[in-house]
């Protein structure tokens, strides 16, 4: 009620729908009238109407979303990335994702072997007092006829990337960026085209991890297990290879079907680590490059000035800085998500608590490098 009864009335005599009116003296706006293209903010002299962008509108950082017809928020999905931002934003739980919790729970009950490709940034998710043999209890449980640690993708991925650095930077090209985030993939070849050749050739570690699982058991339906919502756009590009994606939140939903709860597990569940350090340190800021940079120096190279960045705003302009030659860099790792993985948009745990139970994890593991995981040699 900022209105400061002017006389001029130029909000309503600029409204090209007559959505403004004056009632005792006051602009009134008719909001079933009204299309929020924001003309009357623009001539109010008192600045006395705000213009409040939707909460979905202002989550993109791209521009994805848009308010169209009958005032209704549309998403251009040659735009999207699926990041989620807009998911997470929404008040009223508008947006969500297609979720795949019935077929994964049919397969399943038809007895396929049904096998969990777990992402390292599980850990500290349901809580610090959850450990991992716990989950994978639940998991096994649950009916996943295995649980596998998708560090060891992360590991592989490493080590190909690497490889791949070190035959094209500098001969071929002046960076290359890396390929582990959906969302920044597509980021790149929606807003920065002309640098959609500098991505990274290497699969990510979902699909390498599944790609393992395939050649052990060329029949068993993979589901991965993580806090991305652009995983699945990527699993339905790769369906010969990755089957199904569930979120965190999905796991839990079906977990709370079964009555199956994580801290009723006796932890006594043993599985294998084969994953390194750096590998399962993926999801967390700068944990590519970082795995990248070391298993590139174990080869005998140099990654000349990494560069990190997450959120797609500074994504999208570091890259845009490095195609035009004004960031000097030969490797960039990019995340939609802010925080890294540990913060995905399906993500159930404040990712302060699961960077610290990752960090411990990732510290515990009995392999310190990419290369010196089994997978990998």
């Amino acid at each position: 009620d900022m209105c400061r009864h002017c006389i001029t009335h130029k909000c309503m005599n600029n409204c090209p729908k007559k959505a403004i009116s004056i009632i005792q003296d006051r602009a009134f706006i008719d909001k079933t009238k009204c299309i929020e293209c924001g003309r009357c903010k623009q001539m109010c002299p008192y600045g006395a109407i705000i213009e409040i962008h939707r909460p979905c509108v202002r989550a993109c950082a791209i521009g994805a979303i848009s308010i169209g017809e009958n005032r209704k928020a549309v998403i251009d999905h040659e735009k999207c990335v699926s990041c989620g931002a807009c998911r997470n934003a929404c008040p009223f739980g508008a947006i969500d994702e297609r979720s795949n919790i019935i077929r994964v729970i049919r397969e399943i009950q038809q007895g396929k072997q049904v096998i969990a490709l777990v992402a390292p940034s599980i850990v500290g998710q349901y809580g610090l007092k959850i450990t991992m043999s716990q989950i994978y209890e639940a998991l096994q449980k649950a009916g996943f006829a295995e649980v596998v640690e998708v560090g060891v993708g992360a590991d592989i991925t490493s080590v190909k990337e690497a490889e791949e650095y070190l035959e094209k930077v500098p001969a071929k090209q002046g960076f290359m960026t890396s390929s582990c985030c959906p969302a920044f993939v597509k980021l790149i070849k929606t807003q920065v085209p002309e640098a959609a050749d500098k991505i990274s050739d290497t699969p990510s570690p979902m699909l390498t991890c599944a790609e393992l699982i395939k050649q052990k058991y060329p029949y068993a339906v993979t589901v991965f297990i993580g806090p991305c919502i652009a995983k699945k756009v990527e699993a339905r590009e790769h369906r010969e290879t990755i089957n199904y994606v569930l979120t965190f939140e999905e796991i839990m939903c079906m977990l709370e079907g079964k009555d199956i709860k994580f801290a009723e597990m006796s932890g006594d569940t043993a599985y294998e680590r084969d994953a390194s350090k750096l590998g399962l340190s993926f999801p967390l800021t700068a944990g590519v490059s970082a795995a990248v940079q070391d298993t590139v120096a174990a080869m005998g190279g140099e990654v000349h000035n990494a560069q990190y960045c997450s959120g797609l705003d500074k994504c999208r302009d570091t890259v845009k800085a490095a195609t035009a030659g004004k960031l000097d860099c030969s490797y960039i790792e990019g995340m939609a998500c802010s925080n890294g993985c540990i913060d995905g948009p399906a993500a159930v745990g404040d990712f302060h608590i699961t960077k610290v139970a990752l960090t411990k994890y990732a510290s515990a593991a009995p392999n310190k490098q990419a290369a010196e995981d089994k997978h990998t040699k």
